[in-house]
């Protein structure tokens, strides 16, 4: 037996493992999954494949060797599966005692019926392939909502000045309410970042850029009138700032009077990297400088910002315009659906 035939008897399987991980692969994609662990996990499938079918294929040659020189010095051949030496694959032990004329049986009704068992075949794999995708999206989905929304309730108000107090009675009469924080999302009349990522993240291209490639601000103001970013940078005093991370889980932070901390995606942050020194923010005709990057999950669809949010102290907040009003809340039990 040659290799060759050997991999073309085991075509079928090799092509299962090139679709699991054509799909595998995809499923990484769209969820963001590492690149260097998703390519160590192929290389490690790829190599244990590998060896599985070279060891597989040096035991059934063994296999056949044996069987082929019994073949050729046995003068009744129709002894050979009582002649065949022993194997612990399944479908070797077919051929011994009576089970030989029962697989002609059923290899006879087989040829009789090989577009019906075909088609069940293909319908199986269909179906079998289709669960397997529908449980990967589902697992993908939970993931996303957790990364989009991790605060258990969250409310939007235009209003600046609306205080919440009818929804946080709702949701401790339904849930219960562990922990609830309502704040103000503010901004200086500035839009220096959102300039910066209109005109550089790959999402826009060049539509909010001059031929010249310097940024287009007639196009950036009409751009965030269609929601794409708030007309002005969105900000977030420092002690609103920690009151959320704590109710999240996460370590709180610390500012000096003239520092920034930027919390944004961390989708948008692997596109852009730290590119602070390529943005000065102003406020008060004061510059403003970075002092870290923060990309845990922090509801920035929109609520904390739309992809970013700039955190500064709570005497430099108090100095800027309220933009709008949210409510996050930790609940002690499960949301009803209904709520």
């Amino acid at each position: 037996m040659r290799f060759s035939e050997y991999i073309k008897d085991k075509i079928l399987i090799c092509l299962l493992h090139l679709l699991c991980m054509i799909l595998l692969m995809g499923f990484f994609y769209i969820t963001g999954y590492n690149r260097n662990a998703a390519a160590l996990i192929f290389i490690f499938w790829w190599i244990i494949l590998g060896i599985w079918i070279v060891t597989g294929y040096y035991r059934r040659k063994k296999y056949f060797d044996r069987a082929e020189h019994i073949l050729e010095n046995v003068d009744q051949r129709y002894l050979l599966g009582e002649l065949l030496p022993a194997s612990p694959y399944l479908e070797d032990r077919i051929y011994r005692g009576q089970n030989l004329f029962l697989l002609r049986q059923f290899a006879s009704k087989l040829k009789t019926m090989r577009f019906t068992m075909g088609t069940l075949t293909v319908l199986f794999m269909v179906a079998f392939l289709g669960c397997s995708v529908a449980l990967m999206f589902t697992d993908w989905q939970n993931q996303v909502l957790e990364m989009i929304f991790p605060f258990d309730v969250q409310v939007n108000s235009q209003n600046p000045e609306y205080d919440f107090a009818k929804e946080v009675d709702i949701v401790g009469e339904e849930a219960g309410v562990k922990d609830s924080c309502v704040y103000r999302i503010y901004e200086n009349h500035t839009n220096t970042m959102n300039t910066w990522l209109y005109t550089h993240l790959r999402y826009f291209g060049d539509e909010y850029r001059r031929e010249e490639g310097t940024p287009d601000e007639k196009k950036i103001r009409k751009g965030s009138d269609d929601d794409a970013y708030c007309r002005y940078d969105t900000y977030m005093g420092l002690s609103d700032y920690n009151h959320l991370r704590k109710m999240l889980g996460y370590s709180t932070e610390t500012l000096e009077k003239n520092e920034y901390i930027l919390q944004m995606k961390q989708r948008v942050y692997k596109e852009t990297g730290d590119f602070t020194d390529d943005v000065k923010l102003q406020d008060l005709g004061e510059t403003l400088t970075c002092r870290k990057i923060c990309t845990e999950s922090f509801s920035q669809d929109g609520h904390n910002g739309g992809d970013y949010i700039i955190v500064v102290p709570d005497e430099r907040i108090q100095q800027m315009t309220p933009y709008y009003s949210e409510l996050a809340v930790s609940v002690k039990k499960k949301v009803p659906d209904n709520l």
